[in-house]
């Protein structure tokens, strides 16, 4: 039986997004086995390391580097460029940004090992599937935390929009400052806010979740108008479960807070996103129709 495997890296959110494209695979391919593979956590030291199988109840089945190797015949230009003299199938698929992968262009990769890298941000691999994926994705907390975690969201009589500001390395980091930072300031927060206010006709309370809160609160002085919480001490997992359970959301341009969207049963949510994802690139990508740009 033929395998596929697709490489993990990257936060939560990036995860997500590879765990949507494992999905889509897995049906793309239902004859053949599918695993993950996550040894790059291990020599790249960032983010928190693969969370997906100890925040969820997910079963994965894992492929080690001595496997990976076997399927790629190595990852190097001049392996590849070997193994294309050779006559070697390509088994080695890297995400291009003008490729969406589906059973068209992949006819030529049945009865092979493949593996799989990329971030594969894309909403149309997790559209695909939504009600396999969200079904999937089950938070495994204890029911004593589950209801603790309810109970900030359900406890209010009114709508609960959430609202997520990224800064961190957003804005510590220069490489990430020069393509991710900025997009998403008061102007965009006071346009959405102002946008859902318009379509509820109704009072609503703000749950705002950001790694910085401290500065949103000294910065943002006018959410001090609305019905605001601000969350500390949460982890990021509770953080992501307490956004999908809101009525609506309120997102920037980070992929934790499109699944905490993304994630939302609610059937009449109104969800809000950045028209840019990054420096002068459209958000055309992770702009699920329905949600709002602005």
């Amino acid at each position: 039986m033929t395998k596929n495997t697709i490489d993990f890296i990257g936060g939560l959110g990036n995860q997500l997004f590879q765990y949507a494209f494992y999905v889509y695979v897995k049906n793309m391919y239902p004859k053949d086995d599918i695993s993950v593979f996550t040894e790059r956590y291990n020599i790249i030291n960032d983010n928190k390391g693969f969370q997906l199988d100890s925040y969820f109840d997910l079963d994965f089945s894992f492929t080690s580097k001595k496997e990976v190797n076997k399927i790629t015949r190595g990852e190097g230009f001049l392996s590849r460029c070997i193994n294309k003299v050779l006559g070697y199938k390509e088994n080695y698929i890297i995400e291009r940004e003008d490729c969406f992968i589906d059973s068209s262009n992949c006819k030529s990769r049945l009865n092979s090992d493949h593996f799989y890298r990329g971030l594969w941000q894309d909403y149309r691999y997790a559209l695909a599937y939504r009600d396999e994926i969200v079904k999937s994705l089950k938070f495994n907390f204890s029911d004593d935390e589950l209801v603790f975690l309810n109970n900030i969201v359900n406890n209010s009589s009114i709508p609960t929009i959430s609202l997520h500001v990224r800064r961190g390395d957003y804005y510590s980091n220069d490489k990430y400052k020069d393509i991710l930072g900025n997009i998403c300031d008061q102007s965009y927060y006071e346009n959405s806010l102002e946008f859902i206010r318009n379509q509820l006709q109704s009072k609503f309370s703000i749950l705002v979740f950001s790694d910085d809160i401290q500065w949103v609160k000294d910065n943002y002085k006018f959410l001090e108008k609305f019905d605001v919480k601000y969350l500390e001490g949460f982890t990021d997992k509770q953080d992501l479960y307490l956004m999908s359970i809101c009525q609506h959301n309120i997102i920037c341009n980070s992929t934790f807070s499109w699944w905490g969207a993304w994630l939302n049963n609610n059937s009449g949510k109104i969800v809000v996103m950045p028209s840019f994802w990054f420096k002068n690139v459209k958000s055309n990508k992770y702009q699920v129709p329905g949600w709002k740009a602005f």
